[in-house]
C-alpha cells in the first residue's frame, strides 16, 4: 500500500527485498522521488509495512513484524529515530496506521482474534483507545479532511459497507449499502470517497460523490451500468440447515491467555522418519561386466532435524560381481563455532565414499601365466563447508579431500607347486591423496521456461 508525500512528489512504500544479513528475504520501507527517478530505502531488516506520511510530511508511520506479533512504528521521514509506540507481544495483528489531518494522532486497525477493531494513539504512544468497535469487523479507517469524521469499512451488516464515524459524537451512520462489499476508502479535499467494490464483474474503483448519510432502510447502490437505483430483491432466507453450522460465536470469544507457560527446556533435535528411496541402475563404468552384471539395484535413505539442522543422506548400490558404491553425507547447518561469531552461516559436511570395481589381470610364472581378478577400492572422506558469498546466488566451497586408492588380487591357485596350492588374496595401498579446494559457483542465469 504505498502513501504519498503531502507535497505529491513522492510515494512511500514497502518492498521485499534480499539486501539483508544473510540475504533473508524481508519486507522494508522505501521512497520513489518523481523528480530525480530515485529509490531510497528507509528501513533496515524491519519486516515493515503500511507506511502512512504526517500531514507536515516530516514523520512516518509503519507496521514492523517481529515474532508473530506487528506493531506500530514512527521515525523521522528519513527513517532516523524509529520509536516503536504500541508495546503487543502476544500475537497482536495492527494495520493501516492513518494520521489525522492535524498530525495528532493516528488511527489503526487491531485484530487479535477474528475480525478487526479500530483504535487511535498520539505519535508519541500515549492515548491508545479502541474507538470502534463491537461484533462486526471495522477497518481501513480514513479521516476527512477537516477531521470530523472516520470514514471506514465494516461488515456488521453481513455485507462490508462504507460507515462514517462522528469524532466529536461517537455515533456511527452508514454510507453505502450493496451486495457484494465496498472496502479501502480514500477521501479526497472536496470530501468525495473513492473505494473498492466488489461486484459480479470483480473488483472496480468507485467515486462518491457529495456522500450523505443512509437513513433506517434507505440504499445507496450504484450498479455498474452508472445508473442508480435499489439493488435487486434478495432470495428468500433458506430452510434452516439440517446440520449444525460452525460456531463463529465461540471462535470470536476465544481466549488463550489461559493457557499455563509452557515450560522452558534445551533444543532436542527430533528427526523425521527415515525416507527410503530403492532404485535399481544400468552400471556400465565397467566394459568387461555384461548381461545382468551391469544391472546394480540399490537404496537411497535420508532424514533430517525437523529444523533441518542437522541431516544426513546415505546409499548403497552392489552388482551380481560384488562391485559397491557406498556413501553417507552428514550436514550441520547450525552455529558453526568461531565462524559464526565472526559472522559467518556455513554449512558444514563430513561425507564418506567407498568405490569398489573388479577387472581381470594376469600373473606370469617360471612356466605359466595365469589369469586373476584384481578389485580397485577407492576409500575417500571429505570435509567442506558452504556458505553463501556476494549474493544469495552465489556459493563459496572449501573442501578437504583424503582418498586412499588400493587394489587388491583375489585368491588363486598357482599350478607350478606339487601339489597346486592357494595363494591368498594381497592388497596393494599404491596411492594416498590430500586434496583441497576452495570453489565459487555463481547462478546467475534468470529462471525461464527455455532454460
Amino acid at each position: 500500500s504505498a502513501a504519498w508525500s503531502p507535497d505529491g512528489n513522492s510515494i512511500f512504500y514497502a518492498k521485499h527485498t534480499r539486501d539483508n544479513p544473510h540475504w533473508y528475504l524481508q519486507f522494508d520501507i522505501y521512497r520513489f522521488d518523481f523528480a530525480s527517478g530515485k529509490e531510497t530505502r528507509i528501513t533496515h531488516g524491519r519486516r515493515a509495512l503500511q507506511p502512512s506520511v504526517s500531514p507536515d510530511g516530516k514523520t512516518l508511520a509503519y507496521v514492523v513484524n517481529a515474532d508473530g506479533t506487528t506493531n506500530l512504528a514512527v521515525a523521522d521521514v528519513g527513517g532516523a529515530n524509529e520509536r516503536i509506540i504500541t508495546r503487543y507481544t502476544e500475537g497482536e495483528q495492527v494495520y493501516n496506521p492513518k494520521w489525522s489531518p492535524s498530525g495528532d494522532r493516528l488511527i489503526f486497525d487491531y485484530s487479535m482474534k477474528d475480525g478487526r477493531s479500530i483504535a487511535e494513539i498520539r505519535p508519541d504512544g500515549s492515548g491508545l483507545r479502541f474507538i470502534i468497535q463491537g461484533n462486526g469487523d471495522s477497518r481501513t479507517g480514513v479521516f476527512t479532511p477537516d477531521g470530523s469524521r472516520i470514514v471506514f469499512s465494516s461488515d456488521r451488516t453481513g455485507i462490508f459497507n462504507l460507515y462514517s464515524y462522528d469524532v466529536s459524537s461517537g455515533s456511527i451512520a452508514q454510507v453505502t449499502n450493496v451486495l457484494g462489499g465496498d472496502f479501502c476508502p480514500a477521501v479526497n479535499a472536496s470530501g468525495d470517497i473513492i473505494y473498492s467494490a466488489y461486484t459480479s464483474g470483480g473488483y472496480k474503483i468507485y467515486r462518491l460523490t457529495n456522500p450523505g448519510l443512509l437513513a433506517d432502510g434507505d440504499f445507496h447502490y450504484t450498479p455498474a451500468d452508472g445508473s442508480t437505483g435499489r439493488p435487486p430483491a434478495l432470495p428468500a432466507a433458506p430452510a434452516s440447515a439440517t446440520s449444525p453450522q460452525f460456531d463463529w460465536a465461540a471462535l470470536r470469544s476465544y481466549d488463550d491467555r489461559g493457557i499455563p507457560p509452557a515450560s522452558v527446556k534445551p533444543y532436542r533435535n527430533i528427526f523425521t522418519s527415515i525416507t527410503y528411496v530403492p532404485f535399481i541402475r544400468v552400471d556400465n563404468y565397467n566394459p568387461k561386466n555384461k548381461a545382468l552384471d551391469l544391472i546394480k539395484p540399490g537404496l537411497y535413505l535420508f532424514s533430517n532435524d525437523v529444523l533441518e539442522k542437522i541431516g544426513f543422506f546415505a546409499g548403497a548400490a552392489i552388482n551380481r560381481q560384488m562391485e559397491r558404491d557406498l556413501f553417507l553425507q552428514f550436514f550441520y547447518r547450525d552455529k558453526v563455532p568461531l565462524l559464526y561469531s565472526l559472522g559467518l552461516a556455513p554449512q558444514a559436511s563430513v561425507e564418506i565414499y567407498n568405490v569398489t570395481r573388479k577387472t581381470g589381470n594376469e600373473i606370469s610364472l617360471p612356466a605359466s601365466t595365469i589369469p586373476v581378478s584384481v578389485t580397485y577400492d577407492l576409500l575417500e572422506f571429505d570435509f567442506a563447508l558452504n556458505q553463501a558469498f556476494l549474493s544469495q546466488f552465489g556459493n563459496l566451497e572449501f573442501r578437504y579431500a583424503h582418498s586412499r586408492y588400493t587394489s587388491i588380487i583375489d585368491n588363486f591357485i598357482d599350478p607350478e607347486t606339487n601339489p597346486p596350492s592357494l595363494i591368498s588374496s594381497s592388497g596393494d595401498l599404491y596411492l594416498i591423496a590430500n586434496t583441497m579446494n576452495l570453489t565459487f559457483k555463481l547462478d546467475a542465469i534468470v529462471p525461464s521456461s527455455t532454460m
